[in-house]
């Protein structure tokens, strides 16, 4: 059954890519839970501005249509395409680009496959294909590699 859905979210995420039609648009995750007559079919686009519920609701109608017609998912299912939204974490470098200049808390992966990992704060300065930059509370600027970042947050205003 963990292999039907690694499968079915593999074809899933190949034709969300063909969904999105726009350049500005990307795709950041695809989440499959649940059981044989009730799938849960969860689909996160994000934009290098706003995601607008128009385009959500473009690709959603050409993903449904295809996943119909396929007859990939056997039984009911529910489809699901949204934007991230500000409590996910962050999961694809593109994402970064849009909250340059806002606050952000990282998890750095531990070295030594602890529980305990490092937590820093502070503005998101700039970003690049490898990095992130942050100016750190302290008043000085630190670059992390996206392969030691455990988690991204956006720190919402609130």
């Amino acid at each position: 059954m963990v292999s039907e859905r690694l499968d079915l979210r593999s074809q899933v995420v190949e034709l969300a890519e063909e969904a999105i039609d726009r350049a500005d648009l990307f795709l950041v995750d695809v989440v499959v839970r649940g059981r044989k007559g009730s799938i849960v079919v969860e689909v996160f686009v994000d934009g290098d501005d706003a995601v607008g519920l128009d385009d959500l609701a473009s690709i959603s109608r050409s993903l449904g249509f295809v996943l119909e017609t396929g007859d990939l998912i056997r039984g009911k299912y529910h489809l699901n395409v949204s934007s991230p939204g500000g409590e996910r974490s962050l999961v694809v470098p593109r994402q970064y680009g849009k909250h340059v200049g806002r606050e952000i808390e990282i998890k750095l992966l531990s070295s030594d496959d602890e529980e305990d990992s490092s937590v820093f704060d502070g503005e998101l300065v700039s970003r690049s294909d490898t990095d992130i930059h942050i100016r750190l509370k302290t008043g000085t600027e630190r670059a992390f590699t996206y392969d030691e970042i455990k988690q991204a947050r956006i720190r919402l205003p609130w």
